[in-house]
């Protein structure tokens, strides 16, 4: 019995802690928003993060940001804590993709290796083989993404709604 009251002693007090948070959010944010295209036309679903570049020796800026885009390829960036908008100041900016996994080639090559093995099946294979074409569909006429591709921005005192960002194609 004993050992059950310490036990829920330690819940409520790491329950009451984790709603406290650490230190919470002191930065003060301002409202971003703009637009993401690929030769003109509007790019959907594509995640927009503004990550605050060090400024003065500070290497704590901010917290980061996130957009998604919707159909006409406009989004509105909510940080890290979901307070409206970003930290004024230099960002860089990176985009990845809400429906393909940023592994999503390494696990299939996995897959493809697997299957080509001598313990491979002909159905394995050709499952493989359908989840790189389906991927590759997806893809197609979109613009090209990765982790190091990122665009510097910097997000003015008094906000944006010009944060607009015109990605290379394919």
């Amino acid at each position: 019995m004993v050992l059950y009251t310490r036990l829920a002693v330690v819940l409520i007090a790491m329950a009451s802690l984790s709603l406290l948070g650490c230190g919470g959010n002191n930065f003060s944010n301002v409202e971003v928003s703009g637009k993401v295209t690929s030769g003109g036309a509007p790019v959907a679903g594509i995640r927009v993060v503004f990550t605050p570049e060090p400024i003065n020796g500070n290497n704590n800026p901010g917290p980061w940001a996130m957009g998604l885009t919707n159909e006409q390829g406009e989004y509105s960036l909510t940080d890290r804590y979901k307070h409206i908008g970003a930290v004024a100041g230099p960002h860089g900016v990176s985009f990845s993709y809400d429906d393909v996994s940023e592994d999503a080639d390494d696990e299939i090559a996995a897959d493809l290796a697997e299957a080509k093995g001598e313990d491979g099946s002909k159905a394995a294979l050709a499952e493989a083989k359908q989840q790189l074409a389906e991927l590759n569909q997806k893809r197609k006429g979109r613009p090209r993404v990765s982790d190091d591709f990122t665009i510097p921005f910097v997000v003015p005192a008094g906000g944006t709604t010009e944060a607009n960002f015109d990605l290379p194609a394919r």
